[in-house]
């Protein structure tokens, strides 16, 4: 039970180092342990796996304090490292994009994979938004109004195989 808490705690602290990472766009090692109140060294080992996973990459030197010192490096996060696709399927059209992990949408998903490979290569998951009634466990839509001759497609398996992205519904 210990190694599962200190895991889940692990993990957390990453996300929030990573979320403030995002959030500040800017942001050195001390000042991410004085805002988390996580230690110092737990700071940076935190980043170091992060760095080295190429999520957060130095971006170079800070000002020193008032009592002057050694400058701060400056991290920010590689919006490059991964991407998201988000579908959203309506009766009569659908919306297909691509977004970074700055939530800046990249553009269609089929164009940008043809054009450039590394985004296939780094994509996360993909979301499927559709008006209706979902089963989760099957990865279904149920019931719509709108769009009935996808009743009963196992969208997210379709996806998933065609694209090499994670199941999970």
């Amino acid at each position: 039970m210990n190694i599962v808490n200190s895991q889940l705690i692990k993990e957390l602290n990453e996300i929030r180092i990573l979320t403030l990472v995002k959030n500040e766009e800017t942001i050195s090692r001390i000042e991410l342990a004085r805002r988390t109140k996580i230690s110092k060294v737990a700071v940076s080992e935190i980043v170091n796996r992060l760095s080295e996973a190429g999520y957060i990459v130095e971006i170079g030197k800070g000002e020193s304090t008032k009592k002057g010192g050694k400058r701060p490096t400056l991290l920010s996060l590689n919006p490059d490292n991964g991407f998201v696709a988000g579908i959203e399927i309506h009766s009569s059209h659908a919306k297909i994009a691509l977004a970074n992990l700055n939530s800046e949408i990249i553009r269609c998903i089929d164009q940008i994979f043809s054009g450039n490979p590394k985004y296939k290569e780094k994509l996360i998951s993909i979301g499927i938004g559709l008006p209706g009634f979902i089963d989760y466990e099957k990865g279904e839509l149920v019931f719509a109004v709108t769009i009935h001759g996808w009743v009963q497609h196992p969208l997210a398996s379709v996806f998933s195989e065609k694209y090499k992205v994670p199941g999970d519904y």
